[in-house]
């Protein structure tokens, strides 16, 4: 057996619709329990796009651990196992090496000027 993290906390700076989200999302614990972004519009009475852009800043501005799978079932979920959150990692870190090459390759940057670049704007995020 797993451990499970838990993550049941609302900072007080989310704004109503993040916690609404936040709050279903929270209870599909695990890749198995993911939820269609339309059934959480459903849930919250917030437009399929809108729940997609709050998930988004769900992660981003308050690093909650949301996983979203394509299989079966599809949809979001709070990765709670040490797997989970690996898997969730990987795609993400896949996701920005993508992104890194079409830029690289869009302006055509020297391979070390690039790296350069790359590793300046990490540094500003710390």
């Amino acid at each position: 057996m797993q451990a499970e993290f838990i993550y049941d906390d609302n900072p007080p700076e989310m704004k109503p619709d993040q916690v609404d989200v936040w709050r279903v999302v929270h209870r599909h614990r695990g890749r198995d329990s993911a939820i269609l972004a339309r059934d959480i519009a459903s849930v919250t009475g917030i437009s399929e796009r809108t729940v997609r852009k709050i998930i988004r800043s769900l992660r981003l501005e308050f690093h909650k651990p949301i996983g979203s799978n394509t299989g079966s079932p599809a949809g979001y979920y709070l990765a709670v196992t040490l797997e989970e959150l690996q898997d969730v990692a990987e795609t993400w870190i896949d996701f920005g090496v993508r992104a890194l090459i079409m830029a690289r390759r869009l302006v055509k940057y020297a391979p070390d000027d690039f790296l350069n670049q790359v590793a300046m704007k990490l540094e500003q995020e710390n």
